[in-house]
């Protein structure tokens, strides 16, 4: 179904996982571009024929409400390596696209009977991508008294920058049923104890920087040592 652009906002922040909404913006510009053409024509050929060259990125320009204290805000970040993302629905539900980059702000022209406006210029270092959902979580066989093999995490797609990941431990005393967390269990591996045998155990794994979701692992049947 399609989307309007209601909602939609702009972050950034130092790390892909500190981001902040700094103002509501007015309206957002392109998030790609088509590549250039490269001319291939030979003295043989009907018509010209072109080859794809690179992507041409410019500022990524936004405009928002002119106001003191927001325009201090945003200055204080300008011309500062930092991560942006321009999130689409309701805390990004519909796309989250990310990219790094720096900005500079100024206040734009304006007349008569017109709202006094700002301009938020974004000079990209990395082209915007979509971040990734996580696919799948895949838990290997547990057994008491040693650590976990790692995890392995599938994505829609391959990440265009740093993912970060949490995890959170769970048990039940079945395999479809309802699952409780480990106190303190929040690490990428875990070893089970000796009250965890005979019971299932799964971890829940949180993404967030160019991939999101939450996607719980299988279950495993905790074996007792040999």
């Amino acid at each position: 179904m399609p989307i309007s652009t209601s909602g939609v906002s702009l972050k950034w922040g130092p790390t892909p996982v500190s981001l902040s909404k700094v103002i509501e913006i007015k309206d957002f510009p392109d998030l790609g571009s088509a590549p250039e053409s490269i001319e291939t024509t030979t003295l043989s050929d009907k018509s010209q024929t072109y080859i794809p060259g690179i992507l041409s990125q410019g500022a990524m320009e936004f405009t928002a409400n002119y106001m003191k204290a927001d325009y201090s805000a945003v200055s204080e970040d300008t011309d500062t390596d930092l991560y942006y993302a321009l999130e689409f629905g309701e805390n990004g539900s519909e796309g989250i696209f990310m990219w790094r980059g720096r900005h500079f702000v100024w206040v734009s022209a304006a007349g008569v009977n017109s709202p006094v406006e700002m301009k938020i210029s974004v000079v990209p270092s990395t082209a915007p991508s979509l971040a990734v959902d996580i696919e799948s979580v895949t838990l290997a066989g547990l057994t008491e008294g040693e650590e976990s093999e790692e995890l392995v995490i599938s994505y829609t797609d391959t990440p265009g920058g740093p993912v970060i990941l949490a995890y959170k431990w769970q048990i039940s005393d079945a395999e479809d049923g309802e699952f409780s967390d480990i106190a303190g269990a929040i690490s990428a591996t875990y070893m089970p104890i000796s009250s965890d045998v005979g019971k299932f155990i799964r971890c829940q794994v949180t993404a967030t920087g160019f991939a999101s979701g939450t996607v719980a692992s299988n279950a495993q049947e905790v074996q007792e040592s040999l």
